[in-house]
């Protein structure tokens, strides 16, 4: 069977020493990389128009800048019958999560040859399937806990000390409202595409289609806030269905201070709100040649013009760990943007 070449998803690891090390998964296959630097070396001779051999000299090393290579350290089989979508790094630098449309498997570092099963959402008849894994990630403190999200807009929090198996103990967030006037797009754009946990642990950030729910870890009946993304969509979801764009999945991350999140849209956009909604910000990429212009906020609830591309989507982004940088993907670049510039 061919694989795309395409790479699913990249979890950084903990670093050892001057060495980094990173996740990396197809469809199919998870690798683990090493990523190092060397010092170039030039060698130079210091009189190039010898003429005797008493004027000859020995090239001399001269000392250059940091050349960056990468090796793979390990390959993870193909344990998985479906196309993993996501992998997370456990807390404890030993152990990581990788789930598939119905499976998450639980692996260690060192481990290659097996993994432990501990979601199956496979029903006897494949006809049964009602809703699939959409991403998971580990708990960013606690080693026992992982989370993942449906295409039903529910999100799972599994406890290993609880089971092993978290398939009927995971705690259920789930917002049950009945008064929702429900259409044939109802299920579509309610599907969670990403889901995160705040960095510090208290409050989890999930995106479907046309908006963000923030919920807290000890509230599953309801989410504490809903911050719309870009409500004149909801005029083109017709549109959206038939050139397949409504189908299309943008992650989140959360900012290091855990009060904010990013997330990605159409036509160049990103976002990037406070928890309440009140500062939802709206940039818009720039693919101008000057790598300093800055993104410039956009009026939040503009209309949708003739000029609007739904082929430059903002799929990816991520917030850095401990600094107030963000990296946003479009097309084939990449733009990087700081709070202090």
């Amino acid at each position: 069977m061919e694989i795309d070449d395409k790479i699913n998803d990249i979890q950084w690891l903990a670093p050892q020493g001057s060495n980094m090390f990173i996740l990396t998964t197809n469809d199919r296959t998870v690798k683990l990389w090493k990523i190092y630097s060397t010092t170039k070396k030039d060698f130079k001779a210091m009189n190039k128009n010898t003429r005797t051999i008493q004027e000859l000299e020995v090239p001399r090393v001269k000392a250059g800048g940091k050349d960056w290579k990468n090796v793979l350290k390990r390959s993870f089989p193909n344990l998985h019958a479906y196309h993993i979508n996501s992998i997370s790094a456990c807390a404890n630098g030993e152990n990581f999560i990788s789930s598939d449309d119905l499976r998450i498997n639980l692996w260690h570092l060192e481990n290659k040859s097996q993994a432990f099963n501990i979601i199956d959402l496979k029903p006897e008849n494949y006809e049964d399937i009602s809703e699939v894994i959409t991403a998971s990630q580990f708990h960013p403190t606690a080693d026992n806990q992982f989370i993942f999200s449906t295409s039903k807009g529910v999100i799972k929090v599994g406890d290993l000390r609880v089971s092993s198996t978290c398939d009927h103990t995971a705690q259920v967030f789930e917002e049950k409202n009945a008064n929702v006037t429900r259409n044939f797009f109802t299920e579509i754009i309610s599907s969670i595409s990403d889901v995160t946990f705040s960095k510090n642990g208290k409050y989890i950030f999930s995106r479907d289609f046309l908006s963000v729910k923030i919920w807290d870890v000890a509230q599953t009946s309801h989410p504490v806030e809903t911050v719309s993304i870009y409500d004149p969509l909801k005029s083109k979801l017709c549109e959206l269905y038939e050139n397949d764009c409504i189908f299309d999945k943008f992650n989140i991350s959360s900012s290091p201070c855990s009060n904010y999140f990013l997330t990605g849209l159409f036509n160049n956009n990103f976002h990037v709100s406070d928890m309440s909604g009140t500062n939802n910000l709206q940039f818009e990429l720039s693919f101008a040649k000057n790598t300093n212009v800055k993104p410039i906020p956009k009026k939040f609830y503009e209309p949708l013009g003739a000029n609007y591309n739904f082929n430059r989507k903002v799929l990816k982004s991520c917030w850095h760990p401990t600094q107030n940088i963000v990296a946003v993907a479009c097309l084939n670049s990449l733009f990087l943007y700081s709070a202090s510039n």
